[in-house]
């Protein structure tokens, strides 16, 4: 009996040393790599079953690929207004991507194969140290005011961030969600009187781990 407790534990132990998660590689490429990167993330995301609503939408991924693709072309006559508007693309690619990464985490969790079909690179890493709690008592509220929605939840435990998500009912594959990034457990949107909205919170871990509640529909007052 004590063998087989002594397997168990150390097969905890295994999984929780080797825990996969998203590498930020992409925010350190050249634009050229950069590129390639992100044309691979679009070509595995596109009709990928594991991922039906992406979010950013897989029309904005599309978009700034063009616009990125463009602009590493036109700055290679060493315009310097031209290399300062690729450069700002850059950027805003990076971005992109990152809001795409807690999407791809929030749906993937540990499955390797999963993550791996988004097209991200990934790195086993001890989450040992810190486990995230869930998150517990999400609620969307009508705010004080026209026009307001409020997000809010309680604190995670071992949760260094959230982000608050909204999107105008309903929720597609095409939605633009506002994501609100933020250390506080509550958030103010503003929105349209008489509009139906979509939103959710995720709690980011100190080792990158992200927890997500449940989606809630609200009738914005």
């Amino acid at each position: 009996m004590a063998l087989l407790v002594d397997s168990f534990l150390t097969s905890i132990m295994v999984l929780q040393l080797y825990r996969p998660y998203i590498l930020r590689n992409y925010a350190y490429m050249y634009c050229k790599p950069l590129l390639l990167f992100l044309n691979n993330i679009v070509s595995k995301m596109a009709d990928n079953p594991d991922y039906p609503m992406p979010s950013p939408s897989l029309a904005e991924l599309i978009e700034m690929l063009s616009i990125l693709r463009r602009s590493i072309a036109e700055a290679n006559n060493g315009d310097r207004f031209k290399i300062a508007f690729r450069d700002q693309k850059k950027k805003e690619v990076i971005k992109l991507l990152d809001q795409l990464a807690i999407y791809v985490k929030s749906v993937g969790k540990e499955n390797i194969n999963i993550l791996l079909s988004s097209g991200f690179h990934l790195r086993k890493a001890n989450f040992s140290k810190q486990v995230l709690g869930i998150i517990t008592n999400a609620k969307f509220k009508r705010g004080k005011q026209s026009g307001q929605i409020v997000s809010q939840c309680d604190a995670v435990k071992n949760a260094k961030a959230y982000n608050h998500f909204i999107t105008p009912a309903p929720a597609t594959s095409s939605s633009q969600w506002t994501v609100w990034g933020t250390t506080s457990i509550e958030h103010v949107f503003d929105v349209t009187p008489g509009q139906e909205y979509v939103g959710y919170i995720t709690a980011i871990g100190t080792d990158e781990q992200v927890s997500t509640s449940k989606r809630f529909t609200i009738m914005a007052s």
